[in-house]
């Protein structure tokens, strides 16, 4: 079980096949882990704007009184949304549900009417719908796309930023940020096997600055040991992409 697990985590980047089944259950299951730190989202959701969800409309169907935009191509909702304070671009992602397709999200930075898509990337796969935006420097927005998968138990994550290039959205850093074991037969016949990890990524040191360094906040409870980092990414300018240690890329 435990070659298993660590040789599928170590595949997650950039994706691991899986079972699943819990979907929207795992990401918040990923929160409130009683062993991860403190940690906040420094840019929440916002109401969107009449503009935006005219757009949504037009282009994903009509709005329900659940908020749904329903089409013949499946169910849609606005599943994160914020309006940067530099130049008042709204930021939102779409997340849409097939039974076939799966949940797909579909990123988006427009002008503040919606009239203009300013840069976007759509189709991205994922087993869930967690998507938070927030700040990357000079008051300047990105998206973190969280995506989960159970094996045998054994819940796996990893969260991608994604960042504006030009006029495409693109992922500018990839960690892992959930292992967990604590389900699995093995854990409970060996408390010393177990694993519980928890990273997340809160946004730039200092908001103000353009390409401000990120901080990633992780927890994790290995046989009865708490412990909580922090880890600063700072920006490649060369390569467009935060650069991020190579230990949060691995099994521990």
């Amino acid at each position: 079980m435990k070659f298993f697990a660590y040789a599928c985590f170590f595949a997650l980047l950039p994706g691991c096949a899986a079972t699943e089944d819990a979907k929207a259950q795992v990401g918040k299951e990923a929160d409130r882990s009683r062993s991860a730190p403190d940690i906040i989202n420094f840019a929440p959701t916002q109401t969107a704007s009449p503009s935006v969800v005219d757009f949504v409309k037009a282009n994903y169907g009509e709005r329900n009184s659940k908020g749904q935009f329903i089409s013949d191509n499946g169910i849609a909702t606005i599943c994160a949304y914020r309006v940067s304070s530099a130049d008042h671009k709204s930021y939102f992602a779409i997340c849409s549900t097939d039974p076939q397709a799966g949940i797909q999200i579909d990123l988006y930075i427009t002008d503040e009417s919606a009239d203009d898509i300013v840069a976007s990337e759509t189709g991205i796969s994922s087993h869930i719908n967690d998507v938070s935006i927030l700040e990357i420097g000079a008051h300047n927005l990105g998206f973190s796309v969280l995506d989960t998968t159970i094996n045998q138990a054994t819940k796996i994550g990893k969260t991608s930023l994604y960042t504006a290039r030009g006029e495409k959205i693109r992922i500018a850093a990839s960690f892992v940020s959930l292992l967990d074991n604590t389900s699995t037969a093995e854990c409970k016949n060996d408390p010393k096997s177990c694993i519980n990890l928890r990273r997340k990524l809160v946004g730039a040191t200092n908001p103000a600055q353009k390409n401000s360094p990120l901080i990633i906040v992780s927890g994790k409870n290995s046989a009865a040991i708490e412990e909580n980092k922090k880890y600063i990414l700072p920006f490649d300018e060369a390569k467009k992409i935060y650069v991020v240690p190579s230990e949060l890329k691995r099994s521990l």
